[in-house]
């Protein structure tokens, strides 16, 4: 509509399972809010990546993902629709006080391949599709 704007992230944090690669990770969540602070205080957002937490692992995983709803404000779209698979890619999203989102669909992709049918990431996509209203 016009008028209305929504900022978009995208991240890929640190991969790996030693203390040097927990503490990457943290310092990308680090700056990922930071950034949300700074540039969309107030804003409709969307963030979605590939975050290498899982709730499953609990601890140091559990943490940075909570940090990411308690100080980012965001909404994990599959908390909202009640996914039942742990993922390390995900999708958040923020309400504004212009903007209402309303996940009507998350989707693990199946045709992120190459023209011989050869996955093209170690791990299958996800898509969501959201829905908006204006308040």
């Amino acid at each position: 509509a016009e008028g209305v704007e929504v900022d978009v992230y995208n991240t890929h944090l640190e991969a790996g399972s030693n203390a040097n690669s927990n503490a990457a990770r943290e310092n990308g969540v680090e700056i990922l809010l930071k950034t949300i602070k700074t540039r969309s205080a107030g804003r409709a957002l969307i963030l979605a990546g590939d975050f290498n937490l899982k709730f499953k692992d609990g601890g140091h995983d559990l943490k940075m993902l909570n940090r990411l709803v308690d100080e980012g404000g965001l909404t994990l779209v599959c908390t909202t629709l009640k996914c039942t698979d742990d993922r390390v890619d995900r999708i958040y999203y923020r309400d504004s006080a212009d903007l209402t989102w309303t996940p009507l669909q998350r989707t693990v992709e199946t045709t992120f391949v190459d023209s011989k049918g050869v996955e093209l990431s170690d791990h299958e996509p996800l898509s969501a599709r959201l829905g908006w209203e204006l308040k």
